[in-house]
């Protein structure tokens, strides 16, 4: 029997648990995308009900629907162009500035559903939310739950496919000095497609100057719209815009009193914990105990796994090679399949465990509350760039992929905050990069590589604060801007939630090792192979030819070779493709690319070209990302040529001091 299909959207604050809910709801029944003509990401996932289906859409986290950021606007867009139902999440623990997205919900119309998330800190803080009353007041559904736990999920799952169109009847107040005059903007308005039934909302639209719904209106309704506001305005004190929000927020106040009860004051653990964590002395070397940690346990733990599988492609190359040799396979089919496929696209698989701890930890520690901490810690150390604490969530963000860490810039309000924080963020070692690190460490330190890989983390983080400091005083002169934001309470992270949050990220990885790092290596395995009857990636092959022509550029620097070149140049394609093509060219040669690394590098030349690899031209992903953002090709050429120059004088000074100190 086919199931009937339903359209949900999700949405809600950013840390209201919103990601954790989905994630509750869907499973692994989801897809990651970007939203048509954005870089911002777009999860969509299935849900299962007796008989029934529906697909969740999980909307970009937002404060509001005024569509003033990308998030907003595909937000708003989607509810305004969907029939669905709309389950709204906020944090029960601050229910007040929460409910704020609710209302502008409701005024749009959708069929909604309240969800109040975190009932375990409520009910440790010492509250009691009356949900009943909240019911009464809304009339649609409301369902406390605890996400992280899955308490009351499946209650909403029931809800969700409940037969009863909740369609709202809630209508705000805003007093007798505007509610006569939205009464009569409405009457004026025309039947418009799309917004059927939403004509109170267009009238207050229209009074609060909401920028994109003033196309939709006709000379004669804007000349009624400026006669009324000449009107309302004798009798504010304050612009119609701010009146509205502070009507609104006026009503959550005294909906908050009169719907959350406190029985008694309790200690809160946030707090006490706070003030060892964010304490002006102790809070930094916290912070970056917890990164060094991280690092720690990634290049421990994942090592040792990676090098397994490195292993067992090793094994599987020369047991391919006897097969296909014993069954009168072409040479160049071998070689394809051994140099090309194994040699490149292996290479960088077998680095999967790596990548998905990596992300596993950012994910425990995001989902644990300690990254809005970190913020905070290093707010005054952020502005000694010209930023603020915000910043450094993008930058802890980096560490796993740039792309999505960039996308975050979008919770810093100002432009020239933002701008400088995009530009700076590809400096940040990615996870990508990680992979690179991992085996030339192996090769060159393995007893003590950590301390290498922790020390290229902080040359990145430096090279980045020291570039956001230049660019403030260079291109963004201006005041700087102060940290407004709110500390979410510590949560013990959902091992379930956090799995499945560095699965999906880290598919992504071995999704670019299936498609582009594959064509990429196809495009190596070729040119290494071209002209016929070359030796494979010798000098005289194509690869060798373009390798060589670049080659003398990088002499100084201590890897005047095609082969790194060559990795150098395909490494702007996707960082795993460094690895990716060494793989190809050089351990094609020895079997083994750790083995093959020491023919070609010293231990200080091999520091120098991880110095370059660091700091150099951001992947292409990366570059359209900055383009999208800032809605400029010229700061993607920017971001481009800087970090190459920088790269490229960093790797050279690092070479010749220490060829002086040797």
């Amino acid at each position: 029997m086919k199931k009937r299909e339903m359209l949900v959207a999700l949405f809600g604050h950013p840390n209201s648990g919103k990601s954790t809910l989905f994630n509750q709801l869907t499973g692994l029944k989801q897809e990651i995308g970007n939203w048509p003509g954005v870089t911002v990401e777009k999860k969509e996932g299935i849900l299962d009900y007796n008989d029934k289906r529906a697909r969740l859409i999980d909307l970009p986290g937002a404060l509001s629907l005024s569509p003033f950021t990308i998030d907003e606007k595909i937000a708003r867009n989607f509810i305004l162009e969907n029939d669905c139902k709309v389950v709204v999440i906020v944090d029960a623990t601050n229910i007040r500035k929460n409910l704020y997205i609710l209302l502008e919900v409701l005024e749009l119309g959708a069929d909604a559903i309240l969800v109040l998330n975190k009932m375990d800190r409520v009910k440790k803080e010492g509250k009691k939310i009356n949900i009943e009353l909240l019911k009464r007041v809304f009339g649609i559904p409301v369902i406390p739950i605890i996400a992280r736990k899955g308490i009351n999920v499946e209650k909403l799952r029931k809800e969700i496919f409940s037969e009863h169109i909740n369609k709202t009847k809630f209508r705000m107040d805003y007093g007798e000095h505007l509610d006569d005059h939205i009464d009569f903007l409405e009457k004026l308005i025309p039947e418009m497609k799309g917004y059927n039934n939403r004509k109170r909302w267009l009238a207050i639209k229209a009074l609060e100057e909401d920028p994109s719904i003033s196309p939709l209106f006709s000379n004669q309704f804007q000349q009624a719209l400026e006669h009324q506001k000449r009107h309302i305005r004798k009798f504010l004190k304050t612009d119609i815009p701010t009146y509205i929000i502070e009507r609104r927020y006026s009503f959550l106040e005294g909906l908050t009193r009169e719907a959350v009860k406190i029985k008694g004051k309790e200690a809160n653990a946030s707090n006490k914990i706070d003030a060892i964590l964010t304490h002006h002395i102790l809070g930094v070397p916290i912070l970056f105990t917890a990164l060094a940690v991280i690092f720690f346990i990634t290049f421990k733990v994942g090592t040792p796994v990676s090098s397994f599988f490195s292993l067992l492609f090793d094994k599987l190359a020369i047991f391919l090679h006897y097969l296909l040799t014993s069954l009168g396979i072409n040479s160049y089919i071998i070689s394809f399949i051994n140099d090309g496929i194994i040699g490149g696209v292996g290479t960088v698989v077998s680095f999967f465990p790596v990548i998905f701890i990596m992300f596993f930890l950012i994910a425990f520690v995001e989902d644990s509350g300690y990254m809005a901490r970190g913020a905070y810690v290093m707010d005054r150390f952020m502005h000694l760039a010209g930023l603020h604490g915000k910043s450094f969530i993008p930058v802890v963000m980096g560490f796993g992929c740039n792309v999505p860490a960039i996308l975050s810039t979008r919770i810093i309000e100002d432009r020239k905050d933002r701008l400088i924080t995009i530009l700076t963020n590809p400096f940040i070692p990615c996870s990508a990069r990680l992979a690179v690190f991992t085996i030339f460490i192996t090769a060159f330190f393995p007893r003590n590589g950590w301390i290498l890989l922790i020390s290229l983390y902080i040359l990145g983080i430096l090279v980045a604060f020291f570039s956001a400091i230049f660019l403030r005083r260079s291109f963004f002169k201006g005041e700087k801007s102060e940290l407004i934001m709110e500390l979410p309470d510590y949560n013990m992270p959902s091992f379930k939630i956090i799995f499945l949050h560095s699965w999906e990220h880290s598919k992504e990885f071995l999704k670019r090792a299936g498609t582009i790092i594959f064509a990429g290596a196809l495009i190596v395995w070729l040119l290494a192979s071209l002209p016929v009857g070359v030796e494979y990636a010798s000098k005289a092959s194509v690869l060798g030819h373009i390798g060589s022509f670049f080659a003398p550029l990088f002499k100084p620097n201590g890897f005047g070779f095609y082969q790194a070149v060559v990795a150098l140049l395909l490494g702007i394609v996707a960082k795993e493709l460094v690895i990716a093509t060494l793989g190809t060219l050089v351990g094609a040669q020895t079997g083994n690319i750790a083995t093959a690394l020491h023919t070609y590098f010293t231990t200080l030349s091999a520091i120098s070209f991880l110095v370059m690899t660091l700091l150099y031209l951001p992947c292409l992903a990366t570059l359209s990302a900055i383009k999208t953002e800032t809605q400029s090709y010229k700061w993607a050429i920017f971001s481009l040529l800087y970090s190459i120059s920088v790269a490229y004088v960093l790797s050279f000074v690092v070479y010749r001091i220490g060829m002086l100190i040797i």
